[in-house]
């Protein structure tokens, strides 16, 4: 369904519930009204409901992860380094690598 049509709906079945809510404490619970006020109540809780389910039912299945499947597979692939000295030193090291005997910035000497 579309988005903006379950957006109002949801918010025309809270603005039902809510006033419902509102007048039902001061009704007289004999009165005809406090039967209205609760069926208002009943019938706010249902269409909120059932907006919710439809709401659920047609958005995509969220991504699941977790904290042990959650790998930066930017570090462990190695797609920033070289996975061993002989990838740097045969003139295929990847991106943000040195060759073997060219001078580390970072501390200052040869590798």
């Amino acid at each position: 369904m579309d988005p903006l049509l379950l957006r109002g709906a949801f918010r025309i079945g809270f603005v039902i519930l809510f006033l419902a809510l509102l007048v039902l404490p001061f009704e007289d619970r004999s009165s005809p009204e406090f039967v209205a006020a609760a069926l208002a109540v009943v019938v706010g809780l249902v269409f909120v409901g059932l907006v919710t389910v439809l709401a659920r039912s047609t958005l995509p299945p969220s991504p699941r992860s977790s904290a042990r499947n959650s790998v930066d597979k930017a570090t462990t692939n190695g797609y920033y380094g070289a996975k061993s000295e002989d990838a740097g030193r045969s003139g295929t090291a990847e991106r943000g690598t040195t060759t073997h005997n060219e001078s580390d910035s970072r501390s200052g000497g040869v590798r």
